[in-house]
């Protein structure tokens, strides 16, 4: 139970801080000039980062209990469809015929991997 619950738990703070970076980047200035930054940060890129740090605390408590060749493949291909979702959802982007096709190669992939070797 512990496991799904991380799980859960990275698959959210990943695909929340992705939504964060997107939405705020396009409301940050940045610039380079003589050496220094300057510019403003918008508050989702912020809390994007934070999200991050602990996706990232969580992708480490993930990683020491299941193989590599388990967890890795796995993670990534469902924080790829929750992203194409939450993309969907709260940025308004759309979804081809072919990528629905390719998102369920994907599904499919996250499914025979979960699989337990007889």
């Amino acid at each position: 139970m512990r496991y799904y619950a991380l799980l859960t738990a990275y698959i959210v703070t990943t695909t929340s801080a992705i939504v964060l970076f997107k939405q705020g980047a396009g409301r940050s200035s940045w610039s380079f000039s003589n050496g220094l930054f300057s510019g403003g940060i918008d508050g989702r890129v912020l809390a994007g980062i934070f999200l991050y740090g602990i996706s990232f605390a969580l992708w480490l408590l993930l990683l020491t209990g299941r193989p590599v060749v388990y967890i890795v493949p796995l993670t990534t291909a469902l924080v790829h469809v929750a992203i194409v979702g939450a993309s969907v959802a709260f940025l308004h982007e759309r979804v081809t015929a072919l990528q629905l096709v390719g998102i369920g190669l994907v599904v499919a992939g996250a499914a025979l991997i979960s699989i337990k070797p007889a």
